[in-house]
Order: C-alpha cells, then sequence, then structure tokens
C-alpha cells in the first residue's frame, strides 16, 4: 500500500483512468474523472491484507 501513497495526483489519475478503461473497453461508453479525493484508511490492516491477497488470485 505504500507504494500508492507515494503516488502523484496525475499518476494517481492515470492509473484510475487505465483501470476504469480496462473495464469498460468495448462497451462503446466513454468517461471522465471529474474530481477524486484520498480517504483514510479506516479497515483493519489485516482486512486490507486480505483484500490484496484476493486481488491477487484474480
Amino acid at each position: 500500500m505504500s507504494k500508492i501513497k507515494n503516488l502523484s495526483e496525475n499518476e494517481l489519475i492515470a492509473v484510475i483512468s487505465a483501470a476504469v478503461n480496462s473495464i469498460i473497453e468495448g462497451t462503446g461508453k466513454r468517461f471522465a474523472i471529474k474530481s477524486f479525493r484520498r480517504v483514510g484508511q479506516s479497515s483493519p490492516v489485516w482486512r486490507m491484507a486480505g483484500k490484496l491477497e484476493r486481488l491477487k488470485i484474480i
């Protein structure tokens, strides 16, 4: 998770844009990121570790 904290705002927007584009690619739909905000970590660290582990499987 520390790599995400070190991303600049432009890099973060580029990563989010690429992720959304990969999901909607081929649907003919367009999107634009109008705003974003960082939120604090409200989940325990062990829960985040579990979520990240599940993402690696996919």
